[in-house]
């Protein structure tokens, strides 16, 4: 019975932790926004909603590649819709996910960073970066079958890995992973399924420690 499993299972503790973007961010994020709701409303006027997906996958992403800027192509004429232009610096969401593993590490409690955007606007460079020069021992889970990425983590967790950073997707069922009771979701995927299922990866009945899942977000 589910009550049964219940009392085996470590306690689960959930942190939605939201941050405040510094003005200079906030001021290029707002008028990126309003050129793609412009663009937006001006294209559905005649009925075209090819950049729908676009707006929405574009102001995701724009936060957390600011660093780079980002661009947005229409798919069909392939003119320039809007630009969001690169800022420098250290990014309030950068600054606290080090505070988060920091104080986590600390703890002896490795760490599992999930990840939204990790193919063609990939932001795992930026993070392995920022880890490497804090010598946190990080690894990027990329690819392969269920078997296989369990047999590399645990590879990984032999040789001292500290961090993973992977997309949800690449865990959210079939793996166990015991050795992460630390969750951070860096970027929250729009599947409610996939966020249920990637937060349990490290609440298994054989898991010993307790369980804490951080949501991290720009207000």
């Amino acid at each position: 019975r589910l009550s049964d499993c219940m009392e085996h299972l470590q306690p689960y503790e959930e942190d939605v932790i939201e941050l405040g973007m510094p003005p200079a961010m906030a001021a290029l994020y707002e008028e990126f926004e309003d050129t793609l709701k412009t663009a937006l409303r001006q294209a559905l006027a005649v009925g075209d909603k090819s950049l729908l997906g676009a707006y929405l996958h574009a102001l995701l992403t724009y936060p957390e590649r600011i660093y780079n800027g980002i661009a947005v192509i229409h798919p069909h004429t392939r003119e320039s819709v809007a630009f969001g232009p690169p800022l420098q610096g250290i990014m309030p969401k950068e600054r606290e996910l080090m505070t988060i593993i920091k104080n986590e590490l600390s703890q002896k409690r490795k760490v599992l960073v999930y990840i939204q955007n990790s193919n063609t606007t990939d932001i795992s460079p930026r993070l392995v970066e920022m880890f490497d020069k804090e010598k946190i021992k990080v690894k990027v889970l990329r690819s392969g079958d269920t078997e296989g990425r369990a047999r590399i983590i645990n590879n990984w967790v032999e040789q001292g890995m500290d961090v993973l950073i992977t997309n949800p997707k690449k865990v959210e069922v079939g793996m166990d992973l015991l050795d992460f009771p630390s969750i951070i979701f860096y970027q929250i995927p729009m599947s409610t399924y996939t966020l249920r299922q990637a937060s349990r990866r490290s609440w298994r009945i054989p898991q010993q420690r307790p369980v804490k899942v951080f949501f991290m977000t720009y207000t």
